[in-house]
């Protein structure tokens, strides 16, 4: 709302020298200036005759001084019919100044963007005799904004296929570690009976060290859990029951499962996946 203020007190001074120039229809100073206006100044009678055009408006639109006596649309636009978003029927009507945005083709072919200005001249009977309207050529600033947001777009479909990669590289990692869990548990577990107490340590020890060997990010997953689900993890991770857990953390059993079915989520768990044997594993910082 305050830009279009400004625009619209910037070209105050240009709105009043015209009406100056529709009093004196021979010119004089007042056209000479308006002439050389890099905007587009015309006056609109109230059946919608050109009456008079700067040099910028025949300029873009490609007319000649021959048919300036032709109505607006069908000398701007092409049009048999007033246009549907017309800001000079809405001027004369509401005898107040009003804008638009509308499109055009240029004369090589490229579309372009006109912001216009309508304002109603209005005689001492209250009485609209005709239309000063202004119009600046917003092509440049319409562009702009165009390719800021095309860029926008394609930043955020690319930071979407990012997003996708990485959870699909987190989730083979994990299960990686848990099928790596799963072999080295099974493999300890047959040791246990064959090796010696000292021997059994040894080979337990090394074989977690290679677990711990393999990435999980953990400081990643853990930034992801709440408070609440950090406790529950804990509980979960040293073997207590949900029953247990909520009588420890004096909440219902429900809200315990509701945390483990969060935990799980967050985790990329499938079913068959243990949550105790992955918090066992990958979350040691719990």
């Amino acid at each position: 709302m305050n830009n279009m203020k400004d625009e619209w007190t910037n070209i105050s001074a240009i709105l009043e020298l015209a009406s100056q120039l529709s009093i004196d229809k021979s010119g004089g100073l007042p056209q000479i200036i308006l002439s050389v206006i890099q905007d587009g100044v015309c006056f609109i009678s109230e059946d919608l005759r050109v009456l008079y055009s700067n040099i910028a408006l025949k300029a873009w639109y490609g007319y000649s001084e021959e048919n300036v006596v032709s109505k607006c649309y069908e000398l701007y636009h092409f049009r048999d019919t007033p246009c549907e978003n017309c800001p000079v029927l809405k001027a004369m009507k509401s005898k107040q100044p009003e804008t638009a945005i509308q499109t055009f083709e240029s004369k090589d072919g490229k579309r372009e963007w006109h912001r216009l200005f309508a304002v109603p001249l209005i005689n001492e009977n209250g009485k609209v005799i005709s239309v000063i309207e202004y119009v600046r050529n917003i092509t440049a600033e319409k562009k702009s904004v165009m390719e800021k947001e095309l860029v926008k777009m394609q930043n955020q479909v690319l930071q979407e296929l990012f997003d996708e990669h990485q959870e699909e590289v987190q989730k083979k990692e994990q299960k990686l570690a848990q099928n790596v869990n799963r072999v080295i548990e099974s493999t300890l577990d047959y040791l246990k009976g064959i090796l010696d107490s000292s021997s059994y340590d040894i080979v337990s020890t090394q074989l977690s060290m290679l677990l711990t060997g393999i990435p999980c990010q953990e400081e990643e997953i853990l930034s992801s859990l709440s408070e609440k689900e950090r406790m529950v993890a804990r509980l979960v991770r040293d073997g207590y029951l949900s029953k247990e857990i909520a009588e420890q953390l004096c909440i219902s059993k429900k809200a315990v499962d509701y945390h483990r079915t969060n935990l799980r989520k967050k985790l990329g768990l499938e079913n068959e996946d243990n949550l105790q044997n992955y918090l066992k594993t990958h979350l040691k910082m719990l």
